[in-house]
């Protein structure tokens, strides 16, 4: 009794797993807006489809002696005044993905007691831009 009703609920949670992962992996846009839809769920509660296709990408890296390093697990912060108005972490690769408006922004990239700044240009551009942080 009891192993058919934890399959059922292991079953049950894989495909709302699945569920989840296949909204956030496609991009669905409002036929009116073309704007990214948003999905509201009981359980999870509410997040966009948006995906990488329709933000910049980069690759953050640092000079270092002897060569350069990725910028990995770092938080990068991108604030306008006293409000943040982007916070991410990189990847293992130094890999950042940016959903803003086309502009050039000041970022602060901070992992632990390390922190270094960028410039970032949002352009649009579907290709991943080199940054080198000071």
């Amino acid at each position: 009794m009891i192993i058919p009703a934890f399959a059922f609920g292991l079953s049950a949670l894989l495909i709302l797993l699945g569920f989840v992962a296949l909204l956030t992996q496609k991009t669905y846009l409002d036929s009116k807006t073309q704007k990214p839809v948003e999905v509201k769920t009981p359980i999870i509660g509410r997040f966009g489809t948006l995906n990488a296709i329709q933000a910049d990408q980069f690759h953050l890296s640092k000079t270092m002696d002897g060569g350069t390093a990725d910028v990995a697990y770092a938080t990068v912060k991108i604030v306008n005044g006293a409000q943040a108005i982007f916070e991410s972490k990189t990847d293992k690769h130094g890999h950042l993905t940016v959903d803003l408006p086309n502009d050039q922004y000041e970022a602060a990239a901070i992992r632990g007691t390390q922190k270094a700044k960028a410039k970032l240009t949002i352009d649009g551009q579907k290709t991943i831009k080199e940054v080198v942080v000071q």
